[in-house]
């Protein structure tokens, strides 16, 4: 997956990107959320908004890049400042009063693109 920010927080997902051809064939944009950063794990795509809001891409899979829908996960301390993600989908977040939390999360599936966990104040 290769997702990027314009400067002016728009979103952007690189289509048709296969192994035979690897550059990709053009950039759809990705509508709904204007966004500082983005963070990509093996399975999904993590934003932050411009509010301080984290999001989820719902539906994204190897067939489908674009994903269905922007899904709202209640950011830390109600707002965050940064955001960064592992390749098995732990997300970490710096929120803006400057604590560290990650997501504990307890169920991510892709098929239904369900989310449950809360975020853990790392000291």
């Amino acid at each position: 997956m290769i997702w990027a920010r314009d400067s002016n927080h728009g979103v952007y997902v690189r289509e048709a990107v296969y192994p035979e051809l690897p550059v990709g064939t053009g950039w759809v944009p990705v509508t709904g959320l204007s966004v500082v950063s983005l963070a990509i794990s093996r399975s999904t795509v993590w934003a932050l908004s411009i509010s301080g809001q984290v999001f989820r891409r719902r539906g994204v899979s190897s067939t489908d890049w674009l994903g269905e829908a922007w899904q709202a996960i209640p950011a830390p301390e109600g707002q965050g400042a940064s955001l960064s993600v592992g390749q098995c989908d732990t997300v970490w977040a710096l929120a803006r009063s400057g604590s560290l939390h990650q997501l504990t999360v307890t169920d991510l599936d892709c098929r239904d693109n369900g989310v449950e966990g809360d975020w853990t104040l790392i000291e």
